[in-house]
């Protein structure tokens, strides 16, 4: 199951990012790069049966809070019409400080692991 796992996310993120070859959208290349991240929150894609649900639980908020501070980051360094208040700024710096604490408990789990490979293998299919 991991095997395929971290195939079917790079064969998607690749998918999208050579999406068009000629003048890629910003949204496909935005897309591929999180893929890795938000396929993995969807328990039907990826139920990981026989896996501890604590681990997997901790995983997918990880995955989640990556999509979303990276999402957030896009806003925070290019987009002046969006007012931040100081709540606002330390909502996100609680969702990264907690995934960072997550991420703590699980780095070492295979599923863990095989998440991490997944941004860094590239297909060569």
């Amino acid at each position: 199951m991991i095997d395929e796992f971290h195939d079917e996310l790079l064969q998607q993120a690749t998918e999208l990012v050579h999406k068009e070859p000629d003048a890629p959208k910003q949204a496909s290349l935005r897309r591929g790069i999180s893929a890795a991240s938000s396929r993995i929150l969807n328990s039907n894609i990826f139920p990981f049966v026989g896996e501890d649900p604590a681990v997997v639980e901790n995983l997918r908020f990880v995955a989640d809070a990556f999509v979303q501070l990276q999402n957030i980051r896009h806003v925070a360094d290019y987009d002046n019409t969006v007012f931040w208040t100081r709540t606002q700024a330390l909502g996100q710096l609680k969702l990264a400080e907690d995934a960072f604490a997550k991420w703590k408990s699980i780095r070492t789990e295979r599923i863990a692991q095989a998440y991490l490979v997944s941004f860094l293998v590239k297909n060569r299919s």
